[in-house]
C-alpha cells in the first residue's frame, strides 16, 4: 500500500474541500486495443500536473471520481474502507481499459498494454493469492474441473467468474472476487499475517475442492469372531494362518490428485529445505509435470513479494501481479528462492 501511495504522485489528483475523499479527473474516451495502446498512455504520467502541498489537480479535465481516504491519507486498510477500495479499483480498471488517466503505477501501465496474458492488480499485498490463482488457471484440468463443478461448489463458481473476466482483458481487479471468496470460505486475506500465507490460500482452495473433485477410497478396520475362521476352505493348500491373511487382505484404490504442491519450507518457521528441480517426477508409477513455481523476492521492508511462473500452452510466463512477461523455460528454475512448486499429472 505504501508503494501505491508514493506512486500516486505521478498522476493528477484533486482533493475535495469536504475531506471525505479525493477526486481524480479523467479525459475523453478512447478505445482500447488489446494488442497495444497508443503512445498517449505514457504521456499521462507527466502532463498537466501541478503540486501544492497535498493538492493535485488537472485544469483541463472535468469528470472526476473519488479516491478512498485509505490511499491518499495513508490510513491503514480496514473492513470499513474495503468497499470504497473495491469501487475505486474497478473504476480505475475501467479507465485503464479505455485509455484514461488513473491514479495508478505510472511506470507499469506501458508494460501492461504488452501483456501476453491477463494480469491481476495487487492491492494490500495480495501478491500471494494473485500468484496462486495464475498458476491454478494455467492448469487445463483445474479449469475443466472448475467449469464442471461450479454449479455445485460456490468457491468454484466464484473462481470461474474471475477466470471468464480474465479471458477477455489484459488487466483485472480481483478485489471483488476475493471479497466474495473470503465471505464464502470464512477466511480473511490479511496483509499482516504473511507467514504461510500462500499455503493458506492453497489449502483453502484444495479443501473446498476435495469433496467435489477428488475421490479416494479409505480402508476401514474389520473385526470378526475368531471361531468363524476354521470354517474357511483350506483343503487345497496352505495352512490356516495363510488363508486368514489372504481372506483379510485388502487392496486400497487411490486416485492421485491432478495437481500436487511441494512446499519450499518444512514448518511455519520458514525452515528451508532443498527440493530437486525436475520438470517431470514420478510418484508410485504416476508421472507429474512441472506446472508452476512460486518465487519469494525480498523487498526493502524486510518482507517478501511473491512472483508466479506458470506454463500455458507449452510456453512459460512470469506473473508479477499486473505485469506479465513471456520467458524461456531455462529461467523458471534458475537462481530462484523457490517457495512452492506445482506439478500436474500427465
Amino acid at each position: 500500500m505504501h508503494i501505491l501511495i508514493n506512486l500516486l504522485m505521478c498522476h493528477s489528483l484533486y482533493v475535495s474541500e469536504s475531506g471525505s475523499g479525493q477526486e481524480m479527473p479523467v479525459r475523453e474516451h478512447r478505445t482500447l486495443n488489446r494488442e497495444g495502446r497508443s503512445g498517449f498512455i505514457s504521456s499521462l504520467c507527466c502532463n498537466d500536473m501541478q503540486r501544492d502541498n497535498n493538492t493535485y489537480c488537472n485544469h483541463v479535465d472535468k469528470f472526476k471520481f473519488t479516491v478512498p481516504a485509505c490511499i491518499y491519507e495513508n490510513r491503514s486498510f480496514s473492513k470499513e474502507n474495503f468497499e470504497d477500495l473495491v469501487i475505486f479499483s474497478e473504476k480505475m480498471i475501467d479507465n485503464i481499459e479505455n485509455n484514461l488517466p488513473t491514479p495508478y503505477y505510472g511506470h507499469i501501465i506501458d508494460k501492461v498494454r504488452k501483456n501476453p496474458q491477463c494480469g491481476l492488480i495487487n492491492f494490500n499485498a495480495h501478491c500471494y493469492i494473485n500468484a496462486v490463482i495464475q498458476i491454478l488457471f494455467s492448469s487445463r484440468k483445474f479449469v475443466k474441473c472448475m467449469r464442471d463443478n461450479m454449479h455445485t461448489c460456490k468457491l468454484l463458481y466464484l473462481l470461474n467468474e474471475l477466470y471468464v473476466k480474465m479471458k477477455n482483458c489484459v488487466l483485472v481487479s480481483p478485489l471483488s472476487a476475493y471479497r466474495k471468496i473470503s465471505e464464502e470460505c470464512n477466511i480473511l486475506f490479511n496483509v499482516y499475517e504473511r507467514s504461510g500465507y500462500s499455503s493458506d490460500v492453497i489449502s483453502t482452495v484444495s479443501s473446498n475442492l476435495e469433496k467435489h473433485a477428488i475421490r479416494t477410497m479409505s480402508i476401514k478396520a474389520r473385526q470378526e469372531c475368531f471361531w468363524k475362521y476354521p470354517l474357511l476352505d483350506i483343503m487345497d493348500d496352505g495352512n490356516v494362518q495363510e488363508r486368514i491373511d489372504k481372506f483379510l487382505k485388502r487392496k486400497p484404490k487411490v486416485e492421485f490428485n491432478d495437481i500436487i504442491v511441494f512446499s519450499g519450507f518444512l514448518t511455519d518457521n520458514m525452515l528451508k529445505c532443498r527440493i530437486a528441480d525436475h520438470n517431470i517426477i514420478t510418484v508410485k508409477n504416476t508421472k507429474y509435470e512441472l506446472l508452476g513455481v512460486l518465487e519469494r523476492v525480498p523487498n526493502n521492508c524486510n518482507e517478501y513479494h511473491i512472483i508466479a511462473f506458470a506454463k500455458r500452452n507449452g510456453e512459460w510466463f512470469m506473473f508479477n501481479d499486473e505485469y506479465v512477461l513471456k520467458i524461456s523455460a531455462d529461467r523458471v528454475l534458475k537462481d530462484k528462492e523457490t517457495y512452492y512448486m506445482f506439478y500436474e499429472r500427465i
